[in-house]
């Protein structure tokens, strides 16, 4: 990897380096440069050059003892944890036996995220969710309002 110098505030590589256009010196001389971050920091002429110089010697020093780390010998991989006893559980209501939230509820705890969350359907779940679609995601809101709206009516 290449050294690249970052802002001494914020660590971000995230900054201009400018020459000032008000100095009259010949060209390339290090006092009239400006360092400007986006973080609002700035550094003048031989403050620029003092961090510059201090950032590539912790880089060298850091790079030489990532090679010392890498000859070192791996230690031994540690023993193998042992295995973890298996559990079954029985199967969930379907439909036509009386499926109800707590059944739902039974449903996900004994099924291994192989199979949608809504009763009726056995596709398996888009990646980090539960449901196949986001049609089954809006069947199964739709359900759970008609219940909350009938047990309202009921308690009324």
């Amino acid at each position: 990897m290449k050294f690249r110098m970052v802002c001494p505030k914020c660590q971000t590589a995230n900054f201009s380096i400018e020459r000032d256009n008000r100095s009259y010196a010949p060209r390339g001389q290090m006092f009239e440069m400006i360092f400007s971050c986006r973080c609002g920091k700035q550094l003048f002429g031989d403050q620029i050059e003092a961090e510059y110089v201090r950032q590539q010697a912790e880089f060298e020093a850091t790079k030489h003892t990532k090679k010392v780390e890498r000859a070192l010998p791996k230690p031994p991989p540690p023993a193998s944890p042992t295995p973890r006893p298996t559990v079954t559980v029985a199967s969930a209501p379907g439909p036509e036996e009386g499926w109800t939230e707590s059944a739902n509820e039974e449903k996900s705890a004994a099924s291994d995220a192989s199979s949608c969350e809504w009763h009726i359907c056995n596709n398996p779940p888009r990646p980090n969710s539960k449901y196949c679609s986001r049609d089954c995601s809006n069947k199964n809101a739709r359900l759970r309002y008609k219940k909350r709206k009938n047990a309202d009516k009921a308690a009324a």
